[in-house]
């Protein structure tokens, strides 16, 4: 399989750390279901109420969290959203409201990305979905770049000349929630699950998860 690089310099933008819990919020990455012949992981982004594990939003639109500013703001992109032909990345305040957001035409929904960084720029290597059949499959044979630059209130996406090449690191691993939470399955319902020393706080029912099984 090819992979495919993309490239985010970031202007204005601080380092990308892992979910916290803060303000009495946590954003939770919360998985629905597997699709299709390729076994696409689709997911939902929520921000739920700390004390009570109630729903406070749910991020419509967003996917994936790639983790969170030093602010408290959140970095999320749309990379798991089924039949997505544009890449969307954008911040989020831990109130739901979207700070801003850019994009560029991409076929978003059939890749799987890894995202890294280094001081001052965010990329990430984006991998074609193959169908687990163990059949040879044609691969892809181009290479994208694109590039984010942000600004202080906005971000714009092109597509550059030239890749980043210098060191990199991988942002550090966000998870589907913040420490001390997790995504359980329940027959056939996912729970959301807030374990604290060893003891459950609570736990709510998220969304049914039918796992759609390739033909076969």
């Amino acid at each position: 399989m090819t992979s495919l690089l993309l490239a985010l310099a970031l202007t204005a933008a601080p380092m990308v750390g892992p979910l916290t819990q803060k303000d009495g919020v946590v954003a939770v990455q919360v998985f629905d279901r597997m699709e299709g012949n390729y076994w696409h992981l689709r997911f939902h982004v929520e921000l739920v109420d700390l004390a009570t594990g109630q729903l406070k939003t749910e991020l419509t639109g967003w996917s994936q969290l790639v983790g969170e500013l030093p602010d408290g703001a959140l970095l999320v992109t749309n990379q798991g959203t089924a039949g997505a032909k544009t890449l969307k990345v954008g911040v989020v305040e831990r109130t739901g409201a979207l700070r801003f957001s850019c994009e560029a035409p991409f076929d978003a929904g059939s890749y799987l990305f890894t995202w890294w960084q280094a001081p001052g720029q965010l990329y990430g290597t984006a991998i074609k979905d193959r169908p687990l059949s163990g059949l040879a499959v044609e691969i892809d044979p181009e290479e994208h770049l694109m590039q984010v630059s942000f600004a202080r209130k906005s971000c714009a996406m092109k597509v550059p000349k030239r890749a980043f090449t210098g060191p990199q690191t991988v942002v550090p691993r966000a998870g589907m929630t913040a420490p001390g939470f997790e995504t359980r399955l329940n027959g056939a319902f996912l729970e959301l699950v807030w374990v604290k020393e060893g003891a459950v706080l609570w736990s709510r029912r998220i969304d049914p998860a039918p796992l759609q099984h390739p033909p076969g």
